[in-house]
C-alpha cells in the first residue's frame, strides 16, 4: 500500500525536486524559497481548497522552519452549484442550502489546514459572496481593501502570498487586484515585505508556455515525499470538491509549487502572465495598451472593458466594446454617469490596442484593465496591469507636443505688433 502510494506521488522518500522545472510550462531556473523563525507568512485564498492546492507545500515549509502562518479565505465557496448537486444529490438549491454548503466547506478547510500543521486559530474567513469578488471590486472595493489592509496590519507579515491578477478564475483575479491595492497602501514604506503570486487556473498550450517562460523572478517550494503526502491528505479533506474534479485536483496537488515575486515589478510580471505587450506612450497624450484576444470555449456575447484605478480618488469604469467599435465610452460604475474620457480602439489579428487618456491615471497608485465576455465563466486572460510610468511618459509627450504650437502663437502675435 505504501509503495503504491509512493508510485502515485511519483517521488522517492527524501527526494527533492531540482530548481529547473523540466517538462513544465515556462521551465527555467527558479529560486528556492528561504524562510526562518523570524518570518510571518500570510496566505490569501479565494475559496477553501485553494490554500492547499496552491500553497500546501509552502505552509508546511513555513511551519517546519518556525515561521508564523495565517490563512485568510475571501469566500466560503458556497456558490458552487454543480459540486453541491453532485454531493447532496439534489437539483434545486436554495439560499439556506448554499449557506449550509459554505459552512461545510469551512469545516473542510480547517481540517485540511490541521493536516498541514496550521491551527484553526490561524485561519480567518471574510465571508464574501462566492463568484462575487469581481462585482465587489467594481463597486469600489474600499471595504474589502480596508479589511485586507487590517489583516496585514494586525499580522505584520514579511511574506504575503495571493492569487495572480492574471488567473482565469474571476474570483482569483479579482482577489489578486484587491490584495495588490491593499498591499500598496500598507507596505508602501516597508521594503522588507514581499508579495508573491500563484496561478491555479492558467493558460494551456504554446501561448501559456511562452507567457510562463517570460515571467520575472520565480520562487520554487520543493515537495519532498513526506510533504507531498501530507498535501495529498489535506486535499482529501476537501471531499466536496473531489466528487467532480478528483483526478485533476490530486494530480495538481502532486506538482511542485511555483510562485512569482510581484513586489517592485508587478506590472511586468502580470503583463507577461496575461500575454500582453508593453505599454507605449503616444504623442497624443494617450497610453496605448496592447491586449491579446484568445478564443475560449463557451465564451460569447458582447465584450465589456473593465477599468479599476486605485489612487487618491479610486475609479471604477466600464464600457461595452462592440464588434466594430473604434471608440468606447466609459461609464462610472458607482454613479452610473458617463465619464469624461473614452477609449480609442485599434484592431489586429487576435489583438486589441486600447488608447486611454494618460490624465486618467494622474494620481493613480495602481491600475488594471480587463476584457469580460457576457457568457462564459472563465476569463480570457484575467486582469492586465497598466504601467503607470508609461502613462506619465504619455503626459510628458503631450506637453512636449504643445510647446511648439505655443511658440508659434507668440511669434505671430509679435509680428502683428
Amino acid at each position: 500500500m505504501q509503495c503504491a502510494t509512493r508510485r502515485r506521488l511519483g517521488a522517492r522518500r527524501g527526494a527533492r525536486l531540482p530548481a529547473r522545472l523540466g517538462g513544465r510550462p515556462g521551465g527555467g531556473v527558479a529560486h528556492a524559497l528561504r524562510l526562518d523563525g523570524r518570518d510571518r507568512v500570510l496566505v490569501l485564498a479565494p475559496h477553501p481548497d485553494d490554500e492547499t492546492l496552491a500553497a500546501g507545500g509552502l505552509l508546511q515549509y513555513a511551519r517546519a522552519r518556525g515561521a508564523s502562518v495565517r490563512v485568510v479565505f475571501a469566500t466560503d465557496g458556497d456558490n458552487n452549484p454543480w459540486a453541491q448537486r453532485a454531493v447532496e444529490r439534489r437539483w434545486r438549491i436554495s439560499a439556506a442550502d448554499r449557506a449550509r454548503f459554505g459552512a461545510r466547506r469551512r469545516r473542510e478547510a480547517l481540517a485540511a489546514l490541521a493536516r498541514l500543521g496550521v491551527a484553526a486559530r490561524d485561519a480567518e474567513f471574510l465571508g464574501y459572496h462566492d463568484q462575487g469578488l469581481t462585482a465587489l471590486l467594481m463597486e469600489g472595493g474600499q471595504v474589502p481593501c480596508a479589511r485586507l489592509t487590517r489583516c496585514m496590519a494586525s499580522f505584520r507579515p514579511t511574506l504575503v502570498v495571493a492569487p495572480a491578477p492574471a488567473d482565469l478564475h474571476p474570483d482569483h483575479s479579482a482577489l489578486g487586484v484587491l490584495v495588490d491595492f491593499a498591499f500598496e497602501r500598507w507596505a508602501a514604506r516597508r521594503t522588507s515585505v514581499r508579495l508573491m503570486h500563484y496561478l491555479v487556473h492558467e493558460l494551456r498550450g504554446d501561448t501559456a508556455r511562452t507567457a510562463r517562460a517570460a515571467t520575472g523572478r520565480r520562487v520554487l517550494v520543493p515537495l519532498p515525499y513526506r510533504e507531498r503526502l501530507r498535501k495529498r491528505r489535506a486535499m482529501f479533506a476537501h471531499g466536496t470538491q473531489l466528487v467532480l474534479r478528483r483526478r485533476m485536483l490530486l494530480t495538481r496537488a502532486a506538482d511542485p509549487e511555483t510562485f512569482v515575486v510581484a513586489r517592485d515589478a508587478a506590472c511586468d510580471v502580470h503583463a507577461r502572465f496575461a500575454g500582453g505587450a508593453p505599454e507605449t506612450a503616444g504623442a497624443d497624450g494617450r497610453l496605448w495598451l496592447s491586449l491579446q484576444r484568445r478564443v475560449r470555449l463557451g465564451a460569447c456575447g458582447a465584450t465589456t472593458i473593465l477599468l479599476a484605478v486605485d489612487g487618491r480618488i479610486p475609479r471604477r469604469l466600464q464600457g461595452r466594446l462592440g464588434h466594430r467599435s473604434r471608440v468606447v465610452h466609459l461609464r462610472d460604475v458607482a454613479t452610473g454617469a458617463y465619464a469624461d474620457t473614452r477609449i480609442l480602439v485599434r484592431r489586429a489579428v487576435h489583438r486589441l490596442e486600447l488608447g486611454m487618456a494618460a490624465s486618467l491615471f494622474a494620481d493613480a497608485r495602481r491600475a488594471y484593465v480587463k476584457l469580460e465576455r457576457r457568457f462564459g465563466f472563465f476569463d480570457e486572460a484575467g486582469w492586465q496591469p497598466i504601467a503607470l510610468h508609461a502613462a506619465r511618459a504619455a503626459t510628458v509627450e503631450r506637453a512636449r507636443a504643445r510647446r511648439p504650437a505655443r511658440r508659434d502663437t507668440h511669434a505671430a502675435a509679435g509680428a502683428r505688433r
